[in-house]
C-alpha cells in the first residue's frame, strides 16, 4: 500500500511539474508576440519620426532643405558644423572675461600716459615757481603784465609774438596715434579712451 501511495504521489508531482512547465512555456510563447509587438511599435514610431522630419525639411524652401539634408548626410560636414558650433560657444563664453581684461589693460595704459603728462606738467610748474621766486623772474612777469621801473616807458609793438613763457601747467603734447591693431581691438571690445 505504501508503495502505491508513493507511486501515486510521484505521478501527481510529475504531472504538476509538467503542467507548470507547460504553463510557463505557454506564458513565454504568449509574451513573445507582445514583446515582438512593442519592438514593432517602436520601429514604426521611429519610421514615423523620420518621415515627419523629412516632411518638415520638405516644407522648407528647396535650397535650404537640401543643404540641411546634405549636412546631416555627410559625416565630415556634420563634424565641421559641430566643431564650428563648439568654437562659437567657446568664443561667446570667453568674450566677456577677455573684454574685461582688455579694458583693464587699456585703462592702465591710458592712466600711465595721463600720469606721465601730469608729471611733466608738475615739473614744468615747479620750474616756473622757482623762476618766479627769483629777482629776474619777478621782473619778467611784472613787465609782461605792463609794469615798468621809474623812468622807463612801456612800448607795445603790434605784430610781435610774445616770447615769454606762459606757465599754465598744461602741456600741449598731442596724443599719440594708436597702432592699427589697438584701434581694431578697441573697436572689437567697445573701448573708448577717455579725454584727459
Amino acid at each position: 500500500m505504501r508503495a502505491d501511495r508513493t507511486a501515486r504521489t510521484t505521478a501527481r508531482t510529475a504531472a504538476r511539474t509538467d503542467d507548470r512547465a507547460g504553463r510557463t512555456a505557454r506564458a513565454d510563447f504568449d509574451a513573445a508576440p507582445a514583446a515582438r509587438t512593442s519592438v514593432r511599435e517602436r520601429e514604426t514610431a521611429r519610421r514615423e519620426q523620420r518621415q515627419s522630419r523629412r516632411e518638415t525639411l520638405a516644407a522648407v524652401p528647396g535650397n535650404v532643405a537640401e543643404r540641411v539634408r546634405g549636412i546631416a548626410d555627410s559625416p565630415a560636414r556634420l563634424r565641421l558644423v559641430i566643431v564650428l558650433a563648439v568654437i562659437g560657444v567657446v568664443f561667446a563664453s570667453l568674450y566677456g572675461p577677455v573684454k574685461n581684461y582688455y579694458v583693464a589693460l587699456r585703462q592702465r595704459d591710458d592712466l600711465q600716459t595721463y600720469y606721465a603728462r601730469l608729471d611733466a606738467s608738475n615739473s614744468s610748474l615747479r620750474e616756473s615757481i622757482q623762476y618766479l621766486q627769483s629777482r629776474e623772474g619777478v621782473e619778467d612777469e611784472a613787465r609782461r603784465r605792463g609794469y615798468v621801473y621809474e623812468g622807463e616807458t612801456a612800448a607795445e609793438i603790434p605784430g610781435l609774438e610774445d616770447n615769454t613763457n606762459n606757465f599754465t601747467g598744461e602741456t600741449d603734447v598731442p596724443k599719440a596715434e594708436e597702432p592699427w591693431y589697438i584701434q581694431a581691438l578697441d573697436g572689437l571690445f567697445g573701448y573708448q579712451s577717455p579725454e584727459y
